[in-house]
């Protein structure tokens, strides 16, 4: 184990291409290859930091020293960054769209069951139709998941009719979207939107709500001005926050390539 130990400590790797290391716990991956890098890279980094270890060790000198620090840990919301997935979504219908499928499939964290799941792709159109439509339907405080989330909770029969004659008048994609909603028995669009609720349920919880209410921090910033976003979601929360370390590792990746 101490060959091994020296091994990882001892070897630089400079390149443009990814590096994925595999080791046992407390080998000395974290020290040796994540923390040398964000106490020598004078460039921009997304870490995320299950024990807060990297944040501890590298944040002072990566602010006195590359660039603006952000943290974003839900567990710690007096201190936390803020971050809104509909700030990435344009405004415009066909661009609407577009960024809302690509929500849809980060905020559904798909089945270990594999095969093909209906209710779960079904969700998927359900909350892509109404991210676009708050997408392109609000403003200020009301483009939010919170308004998402709204619109996932509406089952009264005609409740769910004026939305989809509000859906069809915005585009032709939201107008198929409701003709299916309309069209379902009641009882599998109730299983659809059931679908849809639980993959959304992190969202509703009141922390979320504030940290989700607007953003301080987004991919290009991050780039321009050299910045360090530190995700700190502890071990236990990794499986319930998934969706969130989802949307906002995927939203940055989608922006920077």
């Amino acid at each position: 184990r101490r060959q091994r130990q020296m091994c990882i400590r001892d070897r630089f790797y400079d390149l443009r291409e990814s590096l994925v290391t595999i080791a046992p716990p407390g080998s000395g991956k974290s020290q040796a290859h994540v923390l040398r890098n964000l106490l020598t890279l004078k460039a921009p980094a997304v870490v995320l930091d299950i024990k807060g270890e990297m944040l501890r060790a590298s944040g002072r000198w990566r602010r006195d020293n590359v660039g603006p620090v952000q943290v974003y840990a839900p567990s710690l919301p007096k201190i936390s960054a803020h971050y809104n997935p509909l700030d990435h979504v344009r405004d415009d219908v066909a661009g609407a769209w577009e960024d809302a499928r690509k929500l849809a499939e980060l905020l559904v964290v798909p089945s270990t069951k594999g095969g093909d799941d209906y209710f779960e792709r079904r969700a998927r159109d359900m909350i892509a139709t109404s991210v676009t439509d708050v997408a392109i339907s609000e403003e200020g405080s009301r483009r939010t998941m919170q308004s998402v989330l709204d619109r996932m909770y509406v089952s009264d029969p005609a409740e769910i009719a004026t939305w989809c004659d509000h859906l069809a008048g915005l585009s032709t994609q939201l107008r198929r979207q409701a003709d299916a909603l309309r069209g379902m028995p009641d009882k599998q669009r109730e299983g659809v939107m059931d679908s849809a609720r639980s993959h959304l349920e992190v969202w509703q919880s009141p922390t979320l709500e504030t940290l989700s209410a607007d953003s301080t921090f987004n991919a290009e910033h991050l780039r321009a001005n050299n910045g360090t976003l530190y995700i700190v979601v502890p071990l236990e929360d990794i499986k319930r926050q998934a969706s969130i370390l989802r949307v906002i590792i995927g939203q940055t990746v989608h922006a920077l390539s």
